[in-house]
Formats: structure tokens, sequence, C-alpha cells
């Protein structure tokens, strides 16, 4: 870190290790590796970027020999989906802070110096930044909170502070595609649950543990990355196999997060869905329900791995408690929904 932001920021991280992780993205790769360097550069730390490649068919690994011989190359041999492949290059991660990144985000600008501020608390799990179109300021996503539907768990509702220099705002959860975490925490969480791949809902179970254990996650407004419309998913999985994953991972986390009443009472709620569409031949949510029951040894040893690591930190929070502390605070500091 130079000097000058050594006198602003009394932390300084040794360094960033940026994880890409990527799946047929040579022409992404291509087009969005630039600003990264440039946002790497001005930020004045040592780095590397590792890219988890995770089984692409198209010529993305030789590209990236050829042009970016510096950058590490985690080659997975089969493709497992977005938790397994990232965690292959995060594991690799040597730095203080890690930047996890999508192939089909560019940052804009000196994108990283004004978020090292926030690793100034030892309670900061990590931060993102703002992520708005390629080609249009229309905001994609921004800090999250929680909506209520009954007992369900979800954060899709996205919030900006109504001063946009005001720091400390908090979110729910970062964004897989621009998250700048702390190293140390993340290796403590083993990374992404792996339970939930090929995809949907890692970066909320990621955070939400944080949450649990006293680790915050926050919003800058003015760090600002561009990204397409996302359409990966949708590119290389049918209609019925998205939902099918997408109600797996939900009773995956559901099974994960909720406790007590609220966890009973899902359980009855789901399993009286579960007879309802049935009964209407809605087979997705039976096709994914019994695909659950085979996770049920995985989401015991989550909890059980959750109250040692609670036991270690000294906090172990529910998840009502978790979302009270991020609404109050998003209240007090003011916000308004985009």
């Amino acid at each position: 870190m130079t000097k000058a932001l050594e006198h602003i920021f009394p932390y300084s991280p040794n360094g960033i290790s940026v994880v890409i992780p990527n799946y047929n993205g040579r022409q992404l790769l291509e087009e969005n590796l630039p600003s990264l360097y440039q946002a790497l550069a001005l930020a004045g730390l040592s780095y590397e970027i590792i890219v988890p490649d995770d089984a692409s068919t198209d010529d993305s690994i030789s590209f990236l020999k050829a042009n970016f011989p510096d950058i590490v190359i985690v080659e997975n041999l089969t493709n497992k989906g977005f938790a397994p492949n990232i965690n292959s290059g995060i594991f690799l991660a040597k730095y203080d802070l890690v930047f996890l990144m999508n192939s089909d985000v560019k940052l804009v600008g000196d994108y990283f110096t004004s978020q090292f501020q926030y690793f100034t608390k030892a309670s900061t799990f990590g931060v993102m930044g703002r992520i708005i179109g390629y080609d249009n300021e229309e905001i994609q996503d921004a800090a999250k909170t929680q909506y209520r539907h009954g007992l369900k768990i979800g954060a899709n509702v996205n919030l900006v502070p109504t001063d946009p220099l005001q720091l400390w705002f908090p979110t729910l959860y970062l964004s897989g595609a621009n998250a700048l975490v702390k190293r140390e925490k993340l290796m403590m969480l083993q990374g992404f649950d792996e339970a939930y791949a090929p995809f949907y809902g890692e970066d909320l179970d990621l955070c939400l543990r944080a949450w649990k254990v006293g680790w915050h996650s926050y919003y800058h407004h003015a760090a600002v990355c561009r990204h397409p419309n996302s359409v990966t998913i949708k590119k290389y999985n049918k209609k019925k196999k998205i939902q099918i994953i997408v109600y797996r991972n939900r009773f995956i986390m559901h099974a994960i997060h909720l406790s007590g009443l609220q966890l009973l009472g899902w359980n009855v709620w789901i399993r009286l869905q579960l007879i309802f569409k049935t009964l209407f031949f809605k087979t997705e949510f039976a096709t994914a329900f019994f695909q659950f029951l085979k996770y049920k040894n995985q989401v015991f040893d989550v909890r059980k791995g959750m109250q040692t690591l609670g036991v270690q930190t000294g906090t172990l929070l529910t998840n009502n408690e978790v979302y009270r502390q991020v609404i109050a605070e998003q209240q007090k500091l003011g916000y308004k929904q985009v």
C-alpha cells in the first residue's frame, strides 16, 4: 500500500488474491481482465489472479496461458458447478484479502482502494460495490435486505443508502460477482457450501453463516462495476432443471438456517406443499424434495460446524437476530429501494 493510503487507513493488507471462476468464458476474460489489472495497479498492493476452470470446452485455458502467463489456472477435469469450482481457487489464495469476481464483470476506475477502510474493523467479513449495466446506469445489485413471506428465507430487495457517500451500510449478503472478503474468515467458513452446486443460493448462505458468528458484510456505493444481464445459467440449463435446483437449494438453506419453532413449522409446511403440488402434478417440487433428503447429513454437519465456530467467536445468532440487526442498522442510516 502506498504511504498516502497508509496514512488514511490504518489497515494495510499484504495483498489481494483475485479468484475468477470460469466456464467457457474466453471472450469475457478477454474483455474484462484489462479493467481488473488497471484497478489492481491503482490499489498499489501485491496481488495474484487465480482462475479455477470448470472443465471448459472452449479455448479459455489456452487463451489465458498465451496472453496472461502470470495467472494461476486451476484445471478442473469435471464440471462440478460454481461452489466446488470457485473453492478450488479460494483454497489456493495467499493474501489477506480475497476478491471474488465473475468473468463477466468489468471494474470501473479505482475500484479497490476506497473499500480497504472497511477492514479496519475486526468484525468485517467483506464488502461489495455497486453493480450496474454494461452500457447504462441501472443498478442490478446493491445492498440486500430481507423480504418476508411466511417462513421463507430471501434477500432479493436492493437498497442504496440515502447518502451515496455513506460508509458502513450493511448488506445481508455479498454478491459472488464482486465480493472483497477477509481471507482468514473465508477459510474459517470453509468457503462456499458445495451442497448448493451447481448454482443458486451459495452467496446468501455464505454471508448468513458469517453474520451468525458476528462477521459483518457491507455495501460501498462508490465502488462500481459493470455487468450484463445474467444469461449464463439459462444458456446452459433447461427450465425444469433450473426449477428443481432452485427448490432443492431452498430446502437446504432453510434446513441449515432456521431453528426452533420456525424449523418445525417449515418442516410441516414443506410436507403439506409436497402433497398439494403432487396432486396437481407439479413434479419439480417432489423431485427436488427427494434430492434434498440426500443432503441431510451434510446439513447436520454444517449446523454442527456453525456451533463450533460460534464457540470460537463467542457469537452464534439466530436467523431472526441477524435480520433484526441488519435491518435496524439500514433503517438508522437511511436508504431507498431500487
